[in-house]
């Protein structure tokens, strides 16, 4: 791999490095959330009629509430939210919340479902059907580092000396390289394959769950399957994966859930192994929010690393005091690089990622 194979290397992904696919922050996650659940009161005679719809699909007043509780509460994240709406709140019982949980985790995956575009990992830079900003497509950057330097007849043979841990529940990451390795034509489609189920799909690491597992994961998401939104049929296909979503919405985890899930604990711990083995770390879109620090420890887990990168998009104190805490109290000898860039201004202009001991310059 084009990574110093004495230098393992961890990338961290955070909302901010999905947000190049279209996928929405934390506040915008919210406000779409809302503003789909529509109410409409209809008259009858003397009699009046609540309807409470998202899309074309009438549904029960638990969307109402939650959609009420949301607009009361103003959280800052939907995670957070959905992790106070999980304690248990009577004693004796398990939660009196299990219905705004799942009604909450069944939105979020519409949303994401709804933000995939396959159009956005094909070019350098692609304007999203939907939210109709211009997105710049920094996997590139990963892709020719995986590939550079490398002969075609041994890069299915070599162990890959980098792993990536995200916070994001979407697939964009996996599906592009998954079709980028594809289109190549170098690779047998039966070798690849393989190599994406029994090595590349250890190396990406979803802290809270993915909307949906591919074939060579293990899940029943076909291999190409990804975007099946389509600009001309948006209504069809915003219905379908309204039925969609319902079915996968238990893919997904929020904060607080490893406290009763032994395997989401497990991932957690595999996580912090993977960063506690790191020679660098790249931390891209990620906000050194403090229940996420916790997940991964990272205290303990990056004090073995000689190099860490970090994005701070606009230069946020809150962010820079908590990493200057983090990492550069912990090892004065250590590289700390911040970067005031979002993930693909920083990896064009400031981090090398085939060369971790330098850094680029504007």
């Amino acid at each position: 791999m084009a990574f110093a194979r004495d230098q393992y290397t961890v990338f961290v992904l955070g909302a901010g490095a999905s947000s190049h696919y279209g996928y929405p922050l934390g506040e915008e996650l919210i406000d779409d959330i809302i503003s789909s659940i529509k109410i409409s009161v209809a008259h009858h005679g003397g009699f009046k009629t609540r309807n409470i719809t998202i899309g074309e699909h009438h549904v029960p007043e638990k969307y109402m509430a939650l959609r009420n509780r949301l607009e009361y509460f103003s959280p800052l994240s939907i995670d957070a939210f959905l992790r106070y709406e999980s304690f248990p709140k009577k004693e004796g019982s398990k939660s009196a919340n299990v219905d705004i949980v799942s009604t909450g985790k069944h939105l979020i995956t519409l949303e994401i479902l709804g933000r995939e575009n396959h159009k956005l990992c094909l070019n350098k830079r692609h304007k999203h059907p939907i939210t109709k900003k211009t997105y710049s497509n920094w996997y590139r950057y990963l892709y020719h580092a995986l590939i550079s330097d490398t002969e075609p007849e041994n890069f299915l043979d070599e162990e890959p000396n980098f792993s990536v841990v995200t916070f994001n529940y979407d697939v964009s990451l996996e599906h592009y390289l998954f079709t980028r390795l594809h289109a190549s034509n170098i690779f047998e489609d039966k070798k690849l394959n393989s190599f994406f189920e029994n090595v590349l799909s250890k190396k990406i690491i979803h802290i809270y769950g993915q909307v949906d597992k591919y074939k060579w994961q293990g899940g029943q998401r076909g291999n190409f399957e990804y975007g099946c939104m389509r600009d001309e049929d948006l209504s069809y296909w915003k219905n379908q994966l309204f039925f969609k979503a319902d079915t996968l919405k238990d893919n997904i985890f929020v904060i607080g859930d490893e406290r009763t899930n032994i395997k989401l604990k497990e991932v957690h711990i595999q996580a912090q192994s993977e960063l506690a083995k790191a020679k660098n770390i790249f931390f891209l879109g990620f906000g050194f929010a403090d229940e996420n620090i916790k997940v991964l420890d990272l205290k303990q887990s990056c004090q073995y690393a000689d190099r860490i990168f970090y994005t701070n998009k606009d230069n946020s104190a809150i962010i820079g005091s908590k990493a200057d805490d983090i990492f550069k109290l912990q090892n004065r000898n250590r590289v700390v690089r911040p970067s005031e860039r979002d993930v693909y201004g920083a990896l064009t202009y400031d981090f090398e990622l085939t060369h971790t001991n330098n850094t680029k310059k504007p």
